[in-house]
Parts: C-alpha cells; sequence; structure tokens
C-alpha cells in the first residue's frame, strides 16, 4: 500500500526506478516515488539532481537510485554532504 501522507514517505525512488517502485510501493506503506501525485509538488519529474539531492536529504529521507555518477559531479556531491 503507498504511503497515503507526506508524514508517512521514509522512503523515495528516483523517477529512473518506475519499475521497482510499482513494485516496492504495495509493499511498503513508507514508499514513494518522484512524479507521484504525494510528492508531486516537493519533487516533480524532472526535477534537476542537486534540487532533489537537497530536498531529500533535509527531510531525512531515503533514495534509491541507479545513478552511479551522483557522487562524481561536484554540485551532486557537495548538496548529498551538505544534507547528510
Amino acid at each position: 500500500m503507498p504511503a497515503r501522507s507526506i508524514e508517512a514517505v521514509r522512503i523515495v525512488l528516483d523517477e529512473n526506478l518506475i519499475g521497482l517502485a510499482k513494485g516496492l510501493m504495495p509493499l511498503r506503506s513508507d514508499a514513494t516515488v518522484f512524479g507521484h501525485p504525494l510528492i508531486e509538488s516537493i519533487i516533480p519529474t524532472g526535477t534537476l539532481d542537486v534540487d532533489w539531492i537537497t530536498e531529500v536529504g533535509q527531510r531525512g529521507w531515503v533514495l534509491v537510485t541507479n545513478d552511479r555518477r551522483l557522487r562524481t559531479r561536484p554540485d551532486e556531491a557537495a548538496a548529498a554532504v551538505a544534507t547528510s
């Protein structure tokens, strides 16, 4: 069952993992995916990585992504470190 309120969200899947999200969300009530109506106003589909990294970090959410270059891009790595 997908998260029903923004307060219930603990796990956020990057939009590049929509297939995994479709399988996980029915099993985890605290999981959602970028672009889902629950968080669309906070992290709309297509949000730049540096912007969602900051938002996810500030909210204490766990992010699941398959973006292997995330830590090697200076702006994105700095955003991740700043919010951890």
